[in-house]
């Protein structure tokens, strides 16, 4: 294989539950990286999460070892040491910019897709890849659903607010 990366999907993985299984969360997003694995060619497939403050199992791995029965090993990358959508964005640049990317896509939950998109786009801005963004329905109830959107707006304002440091 060519040692280069030209179209990248990082997946922007949640955090696994407290015993370290996989989330219902975790489950819909590798679902939705199989179908668009099938739909796309995807030089690298890039699972992105680190531990969390619940537990210290990287949800990167997690979801990286769910993936590895569905596609091709060789396809997969995981960066284990990402808290947050920033960290992934500079985490996965690192792993990514010797290889010359023509193309990202970012797939990450509905209600985090925003914020995804506008440090993405911040960090991502002078490197000369094209971006794109996919999400990932969540199917979580309502007041979960409300919650998120709530707390997903107010990350996003501080961000537009306060700019990325």
């Amino acid at each position: 294989m060519s040692n280069r990366f030209k179209n990248i999907l990082i997946v922007i993985c949640p955090p696994p539950k407290k015993n370290g299984k996989p989330s219902l969360l975790m489950m819909a997003r590798v679902r939705k990286t199989i179908k668009l694995a099938r739909k796309n060619n995807y030089s690298k497939i890039i699972f992105s999460g680190g531990p969390s403050r619940r537990n210290s199992v990287p949800s990167g791995s997690v979801m990286g070892v769910m993936a590895m029965q569905y596609l091709d090993k060789d396809l997969l990358m995981v960066e284990k040491n990402s808290r947050d959508i920033l960290h992934s964005s500079l985490f996965c640049w690192s792993l990514i910019k010797d290889k010359s990317p023509k193309k990202v896509t970012v797939l990450t939950g509905r209600f985090e897709l925003a914020r995804a998109r506008y440090i993405f786009k911040k960090t991502y801005k002078h490197l000369g890849v094209s971006l794109s963004f996919e999400y990932c329905h969540d199917n979580l109830d309502i007041v979960e659903s409300t919650y998120l959107r709530i707390k997903e707006f107010v990350k996003l304002k501080k961000l537009q607010w306060g700019g990325i440091r």
